[in-house]
Formats: structure tokens, sequence, C-alpha cells
């Protein structure tokens, strides 16, 4: 039976435990409501594009 090569390593020794930082908080919240802003551009024009040129009511799209 083989042994895994990474496994067998030892691991990594860590450093002291660092402070989450309000810049950090920040950065990290921003890409998630990016994120989410981006699919609720994508969506609302998705659902114009089906209602306006498709014909189907909002309930249809949806």
């Amino acid at each position: 039976m083989a042994t895994d090569p990474i496994a067998a390593r030892p691991a990594l020794p860590l450093g002291p435990a660092r402070p989450v930082r309000w810049y950090n908080l920040l950065a990290y919240g921003s890409n998630d409501v990016l994120g989410a802003g981006s699919m609720a551009v994508i969506s609302t024009w998705i659902l114009i594009f089906y209602t306006s040129f498709c014909g189907l009511s909002a309930a249809q799209a949806t």
C-alpha cells in the first residue's frame, strides 16, 4: 500500500493569531455585496427581457 507523500509531510508551524481588523472585514464584506449586487442586476435585466420581448408574465419569467 502506497503512502500519500502530501499527508506524510509534517504540518507547517503557525505563527501567533492576529486579530481581524476593520479594513479586512470591509474588504471581505464588499466582495460579498458586489457578488450579490451583480446577480441582482443580471436577474433584473433578464426579467425585463423575458417580460418585454418574450411576452411572458413576471410569474412565468421567474
